[in-house]
């Protein structure tokens, strides 16, 4: 596992096409945007 410390408003980018953005840090929750092609696929898990 990779562990990243970003601030609000920064990304990250996942094998040079996928974006993930910091959009919002409130208390104890974590807003991400994820900009990514129209063939990938996200599953998420709890």
């Amino acid at each position: 596992m990779l562990l990243l410390s970003r601030k609000s408003n920064q990304s990250l980018f996942i094998n040079g096409d996928i974006e993930v953005v910091v959009l919002e840090i409130r208390q104890n929750v974590v807003r991400i945007g994820i900009v990514a092609h129209d063939g990938c696929v996200a599953k998420r898990t709890l």
